[in-house]
Order: structure tokens, then sequence, then C-alpha cells
């Protein structure tokens, strides 16, 4: 089989992550001082993604589920493609997590892989084909629901089984970058109102993806 970024994270795709070997990696990786020679940082930030290649499978389906609906010969980009654009979001993602205050990775990584995610899929098809009427939701409310492989876990995408509508909102203004002042204003909330809102989906996030007392800010 010839290599590629997306035949090497596909077959790891179907085992667990071990969170605490991730943590362990991207603190590694973070406090590699400059005498680490480049290769050395390189190999350990793919092993890295290697290592998180389940979540990454999804974001390469889910993204090919977005544009589903487009005829065959518009479709431009192959699975390599968006394993390659993947790669570069975990790379971007890498150097930015803030490691003394999110140590979940795995849930950074994955909300900036949905952003990334839309955003491709806004700049190669939304913009440029009047083919389906979107909004603007996220892509949690993009996927589709209908039966799918086994291979790809929608548990993230699938809000509403765990969320209210403006649990829902609450989720997609922080992944947005919408202030509290923003948020408050357009939904109509008190300070206290919105402490009890963001108090409520931490602690709903905090069960569903395991986060310990720290881990989401």
């Amino acid at each position: 089989m010839q290599y590629t970024l997306y035949n090497s994270i596909i077959k790891k795709s179907n085992e667990n992550i071990d969170h605490k070997l991730v943590s362990k990696l991207v603190i590694q990786y973070r406090k590699c001082s400059s005498s680490v020679p480049e290769y050395l940082k390189e190999k350990m930030k793919y092993d890295l993604f290697i290592e998180l290649s389940r979540l990454t499978i999804k974001a390469v389906n889910n993204y090919f589920y977005l544009i589903a609906s487009f005829p065959e010969e518009k479709i431009i980009q192959t699975q390599e493609d968006i394993a390659n654009e993947c790669f570069i979001l975990y790379s971007i993602a890498l150097d930015k997590v803030d490691v003394r205050k999110f140590k979940n990775f795995c849930f950074y990584l994955n909300s900036t892989y949905n952003r990334g995610i839309y955003r491709l899929f806004e700049k190669h098809y939304k913009k440029n084909y009047n083919l389906v009427n979107i909004d603007g939701d996220s892509v949690e409310k993009l996927i589709d629901k209908k039966k799918v492989n086994e291979q790809v876990d929608l548990t993230d995408f699938e809000l509403e089984k765990y969320f209210d509508s403006l649990e829902i909102a609450y989720i997609e203004a922080k992944c947005s970058g919408i202030t509290a002042r923003e948020f408050s204003k357009k939904y109509s909330c008190s300070k206290l109102e919105f402490d009890e809102l963001e108090a409520g989906v931490k602690e709903k996030m905090r069960k569903l993806y395991k986060i310990k007392d720290g881990e989401y800010e």
C-alpha cells in the first residue's frame, strides 16, 4: 500500500485514545528546549498526531458528509487532502493551546477541527456554489442524521441529545469567539443567568468528556 497520511491514520482510527499519554506528549513537545534537534520535534509532533487518529478520521468523514449533497464532479478534495488540512489545524492547535489551563487537548483539538472543517467547507463550496441553503449554523447542525459508517463517531455532533437550545447556542458562541457581553445582549441574559448557563454547560461537558475540574476553561 502506498504511503499517505490518510492511510497512516486510518490504521489507528479504531483504537481508543490514551488521554494521559496525549497530555504527556503535548507537555513534552511544548517544553522542548532550543537544543532539541528539529527532526526530533517533528517526530514528536507526528507521533502525537497518529495517536489522535480517531479524532482526525472523524473530522475527515464529517467533511465529506457536509459535501454529500454536491454533484460528484464538483468535489475537489480527496480524503488525503483533508487529512493534510487536519494536520495543519492540529499543528496550530498544538502550538497555541495553553497547557496550564486546557489539559484536555483532545477536546481542544476537536473544537479546532470543527471550526476548521466548516471554514474549509465555506471556502470551497458554500461561497462558490449555490447548491445548498446554509445560514451559518455550526457543523453540529449540518451533519446528516442518517445512519453512517461505524467509523464515524458523531457523539460530539448530536448536541440536542444532551443540551437545550440555549446551551447549544452558548457552545456555538464559545467556539466562534463571541464574547459573553455579545451573547448576553443577543439572548437577553442577565449576568446571573449567563453565569448559571455557563456553569451548567461546563458541568455537562465534564460528565460527557470525563473532564476533571479545571481542565475545561
